[in-house]
């Protein structure tokens, strides 16, 4: 595969995973108890599992960066981005439900 047919799989994956999210959220939200409950039961502990796959990258070096995130250029502890943009989806979501990814590669890409 070319770098552009990685480009377009990858924004298809993306686009799919993220509208599931928005059913699951929806039905959640708006389902009746029984509907919420099989979500729950059903997908949270897949979504969890993919999280911390997803942040088993991010872990600190023995300088404290990032591993993932930490630029060579940058000397001492850093906070993790991915890390601290998770925590604070969790912290903020009664305010912005759904906020969009705010990956700094992706937003170069796709203003």
């Amino acid at each position: 595969m070319s770098g552009t047919d990685d480009a377009l799989v990858f924004r298809a994956v993306r686009e799919k995973v993220l509208d599931q999210f928005t059913d699951l959220v929806d039905i959640a939200l708006n389902g009746d108890r029984d509907a919420a409950a099989e979500i729950a039961r059903k997908h949270l502990p897949r979504l969890l599992a993919g999280l911390r796959a997803l942040l088993a990258d991010h872990v600190p070096d023995a300088d404290g960066r990032c591993v993932a995130c930490a630029s060579r250029r940058r000397r001492g502890p850093r906070l993790c981005r991915q890390f601290t943009e998770f925590q604070l989806a969790i912290v903020t979501y009664d305010e912005r439900p759904l906020r969009p990814a705010r990956h700094r590669r992706w937003r170069k890409r796709n203003p």
